[in-house]
């Protein structure tokens, strides 16, 4: 090891070895290694000779002073010397400038925009033209202080929107960013006013995940949430999840009933049948590649424009399938048959695009077979007509369709033996949800459902939950029939509530008040474009039946909400804002889903 690279070197010689420095003051040989450094000069120097170690430190500190006036003079000189545009005093906000501030950091909020775009010139002018008195400020003042306001202002009109819901029912759902920087966990509320017994919803937190995503740490940040609204776990009804073990354990650890989404149910029904078949999964490989090659390729995309224009073909751009986008497999399918003379014309150019007559035909199996669990996946992301009701009898219908289907005589060989794999697995899974006791009694609760797609014990089941609840009650007065009037029904749910009439027959009850409402509730037909929420809204006939589905018809089929949010946080996490904070992140999602769930 050199002397040369050690400020200590100056007061030492090497000797031959080169592993022994010799102080050239004293003499002394002192151990000088690659292993052991540059330590053992200066505790010689500092040890021996002090004097000489204070000059040495002078010198030091002296040079360390005049290269960071020479950095500094450098920087300066780097500056242009241009006065500072649209400066502006120190002064007292006037109300039109806190309202501008407000409603450009709602803006920003709401269309996803950078906080950067106060900066941008166009705004500006934009801005100076709407506002001219009013001098914007900078953008970290808005990606701040700003945002913090706002948040602060969203949190509480939150906290007084759920201090008139006697319970809330939430989703959940756990979501990575694509360069793993981000880990949130989403938590969204929903709830039946006490007054008006309408519907409504809110983003509670998008809350960062800084520690292992196990259930006792998720339990922590679920209940750090519902702390922050002073909602305890008591008041919670039920939790919509993914079917994540740490989630489920994290609901049971609170002693919360959780659901499993039933969307994500449907998918992993696909999953198990439609993903698994090597004969399906070569036929939907091919569809993918043809429609991502004409999205990717402009010459492609010209060339099916121009065939579309030119043979005058009614069609559109062919859809792409994603695994985790729900009934996307459906509409890519649905799309290629909508355009089939299109495609193939296309591939007279481009024969490495050929489908086969294989391909054509798998695809309408698949698009005849996947249509009704299409039309559910869609129907229950409704943010208020789909509560966990439906689940129930969209399980039942699936299977009366899918019944139907294999009763069909003029469909081939292939079309039974996939619908009798879906028809097995759907059973399957959907086994457990027959025998919540929160589906069942939402189920009935649900004036579009009531007893129909539930076996004869719920209204006993219900009955035991009511005297439950009211115990101290006892009134023998019956409700007359005002209210009740029921709509025309239609399509395969009329085949199933004639099919389940004719079935089963009327219950008994004890005569008692309990059971007198439930008996009256019954004696009408459910209604499949009926408004539950309208029905329990205007009918006072049943204030017990009324108090239960209040806290039933709030909880959700799916976690929809908590996945609109990722896709909040995913146009928001992209390369240009990689330098974003957690904190910010929050407060972003926070604001722009309850600006339009509180209809800012």
């Amino acid at each position: 090891m050199s002397l040369k690279r050690s400020k200590y070197g100056r007061f030492f010689d090497q000797d031959a070895t080169r592993e022994n420095a010799i102080c050239s003051e004293c003499k002394i040989s002192v151990k000088f290694t690659s292993q052991n450094g540059p330590n053992s000069l200066k505790n010689h120097v500092q040890r021996h000779h002090p004097l000489l170690f204070k000059d040495l430190l002078e010198t030091e500190a002296a040079k360390k002073e005049k290269k960071k006036n020479e950095e500094k003079i450098k920087r300066q000189r780097a500056t242009i010397p241009f006065p500072v545009v649209e400066t502006k005093k120190f002064k007292v906000e006037t109300s039109a400038e806190k309202n501008t501030d407000r409603a450009v950091v709602e803006f920003i909020c709401t269309d996803l925009q950078p906080f950067s775009i106060v900066e941008q010139i166009g705004f500006r002018k934009m801005m100076k033209n709407l506002a001219p008195n009013v001098t914007l400020k900078s953008r970290h003042y808005y990606g701040s202080v700003a945002l913090n306001s706002l948040h602060a202002d969203l949190m509480k009109r939150v906290r007084t929107l759920l201090e008139n819901c006697s319970e809330v029912a939430l989703t959940t759902d756990a979501w990575s960013s694509a360069d793993s920087k981000h880990h949130l966990l989403s938590v969204t509320a929903h709830f039946i006013d006490n007054e008006t017994f309408s519907p409504g919803w809110c983003v509670l937190a998008a809350k960062s995940i800084k520690v292992r995503g196990t259930a006792p740490n998720y339990k922590q940040l679920m209940e750090e949430v519902l702390s922050s609204y002073e909602i305890p776990p008591s008041r919670v009804t039920a939790i919509t999840r993914d079917g994540g073990t740490n989630v489920k354990n994290m609901c049971d650890l609170m002693s919360v009933p959780s659901i499993h989404c039933f969307s994500h149910v449907l998918q992993l029904v696909l999953g198990d049948t439609v993903y698994k078949n090597q004969k399906y999964t070569k036929s939907i490989d091919n569809f993918k590649r043809i429609a991502r090659k004409i999205r990717k390729s402009s010459v492609l995309r010209n060339q099916y424009n121009e065939i579309l224009d030119e043979s005058e073909l009614p069609g559109t751009m062919l859809a792409q399938e994603c695994k985790t986008r729900w009934s996307s497999l459906h509409f890519m399918l649905k799309s290629f048959i909508r355009n089939k003379r299109s495609v193939e014309i296309l591939t007279i150019d481009n024969p490495d695009l050929t489908l086969t007559e294989s391909d054509w035909k798998n695809a309408k199996i698949l698009m005849y077979v996947l249509a009704p669990i299409s039309e559910n996946t869609t129907a229950a992301q409704h943010r208020f007509l789909s509560p966990c009701s439906v689940i129930i009898p969209a399980l039942k219908l699936l299977k009366f369709k899918f019944q139907e289907i294999l009763e069909d005589h003029s469909i081939g060989d292939d079309e039974k033996a996939i619908t009798t794999e879906v028809l097995e697995v759907l059973e399957t899974r959907g086994r457990n949800y027959l025998s919540m006791k929160t589906l069942r009694f939402a189920t009935f609760l649900d004036v579009r459902f009531k007893n129909i797609f539930l076996d004869d014990d719920i209204q006993r089941e219900v009955e035991e939950e009511l005297l439950a609840m009211f115990p101290e009650q006892e009134d023998d007065e019956k409700p007359d029939d005002e209210g009740l009037e029921i709509a025309e029904k239609c399509s395969i749910y009329d085949k199933f509530i004639s099919y389940r009439v004719r079935m089963t027959p009327p219950p008994s009850l004890k005569k008692m008040s309990i059971g007198s409402e439930i008996q009256q509730y019954c004696a009408t037909s459910p209604s499949s474009t009926a408004d539950p929420f309208k029905f329990w809204r205007e009918n006072q006939n049943f204030p017990r039946l009324k108090s239960m589905a209040q806290k039933l018809l709030a909880v959700a089929a799916t976690s929809a909400e908590s996945e609109r949010l990722f896709s909040i946080a995913g146009q928001i996490c992209v390369p240009k804002r990689n330098r974003i904070g957690e904190g910010a992140l929050e407060k972003y999602i926070f604001c722009n889903a309850n600006i339009a769930a509180l209809d800012i």
